[in-house]
């Protein structure tokens, strides 16, 4: 990186040539100026801008933390109240975390250090180690298309750290620059990671999300993306593009057990628009859900007396067309949380909702049994979608 900091550039959103003093300029910057090195990228006869996405103008999104710690971490790395270990150690995975940058580079790659290397034998390893990337498009009259998918960057299956182009040659746009999304690794950690844009092109920063504040899902490894074959596909990214809306994943595979610290972290969190509780699956003993549940909105309540709080059930697993127990366990345990979020509400708190969830079938929609494929995920974000819309506009209804 170059020890001075980069002089920025002004341009329009569609014009090459900008006043700079009409509403909508943004400040862009040359990619080489940014530079950490430039060097060609494996595959790939191009020199590449390597940059940090820790400087601006790039945006970090979906970790509560980062701009306090600058780790890519969904925990704090110092929590004032102890996490038990496994919990804080699933907290280096990187799901739900984005790079966010608007760029007219011709070329797109990815350097990555991970924490490990996939292993999973029933999930994609570009789901466990992939970065996907979503670009949206500006139109002429500064409108943006709908964030659309167009590559993923395929890990190594054996090493910890990978280089990849995952958009070796595109056409420049036609008007201003794209808006890309990274989506980083849902089961892995990332220590460090460089983005690769062509050394001539300009990058600027994001354009904002269009709904403020941030829906944090706090769940278990369905929430996390097990077993989407890459980032982008879990249900709370889904839901994140469609509503145009920061979300914080705050899945722990095995380990989303509504443990109490986690809730007085999830208190520390400023604007959050919706807190979605997800956790059910992981808790094993059904009188746990009651004494769980019980005690993790109080402590939400204290801190954040009014942000909407969703509690949602499980779904039907492919187990119940032949164990009637999973189907008495899964009634059972909705008639309690529905229980209580009606004693909430019965004493004047109307932001808590509930959801139930057991409509949805997923048996042809899950790996194994349980855990979504893409198009279980998908089913997962129309099912949650119009209850949490109804939520964020402001509906206090059950």
């Amino acid at each position: 990186m170059t020890s001075t900091s980069p002089s920025p550039t002004t341009t329009s959103p569609d014009t090459t040539a900008p006043d700079t003093t009409a509403p909508g300029t943004v400040a862009t910057f040359r990619a080489a100026e940014l530079a950490v090195t430039t060097a060609p990228a494996t595959g790939s006869d191009r020199d590449v801008a390597w940059l940090s996405p820790r400087q601006a103008p790039f945006e970090v999104a979906g970790f509560g933390w980062f701009a306090e710690e600058g780790v890519y971490r969904r925990l704090p790395q110092r929590s004032p109240w102890p996490l038990r270990p496994e919990v804080d150690r699933k907290a280096d995975a990187t799901a739900g975390g984005q790079l966010r940058f608007t760029t007219d580079s011709t070329v797109l790659a990815v350097r990555m250090s991970l924490t490990g290397a996939p292993t999973m034998n029933q999930m994609a390893p570009t789901g466990q180690a992939g970065v996907d990337a979503y670009v949206s498009e500006q139109n002429a009259d500064g409108s943006w298309t709908e964030p659309r998918f167009w590559a993923v960057a395929r890990p190594a299956v054996d090493a910890a750290e990978y280089e990849r182009v995952l958009l070796p040659a595109i056409p420049a746009p036609a008007h201003g620059l794209r808006m890309i999304t990274l989506n980083l690794p849902l089961y892995l950690g990332v220590t460090e990671v460089e983005v690769g844009l062509a050394p001539e092109s300009q990058v600027a920063a994001p354009r904002p999300f269009a709904v403020p504040g941030r829906v944090v899902f706090y769940g278990t490894s369905i929430t996390t993306g097990g077993c989407a074959t890459r980032p982008g596909m879990t249900y709370p990214s889904i839901l994140g593009r469609r509503l145009d809306q920061e979300v914080i994943n705050l899945g722990f595979p095995g380990d989303g057990k509504g443990d109490p610290e986690v809730a007085r972290l999830l208190g520390q969190l400023d604007d959050v628009a919706c807190h979605v509780l997800d956790y059910e699956t992981n808790v094993l003993e059904t009188e746990k859900v009651r004494t769980t549940l019980t005690d993790f909105i109080p402590i939400l309540r204290e801190a954040r007396p009014e942000v909407p709080i969703l509690v949602i059930t499980k779904a039907r697993c492919a187990r119940e067309a032949y164990d009637a127990e999973q189907v008495r366990s899964r009634l059972e345990r909705r008639d309690i949380q529905l229980e209580i979020v009606e004693r909430h509400r019965a004493a004047g708190d109307e932001h808590v909702h509930f959801l139930d969830l057991g409509h949805l079938d997923m048996a042809a929609g899950t790996v194994d049994g349980l855990h979504p494929t893409d198009l279980g995920f998908t089913w997962y974000a129309d099912a949650i979608e119009p209850k949490l819309r109804r939520i964020l506009g402001g509906d206090t209804s059950r």
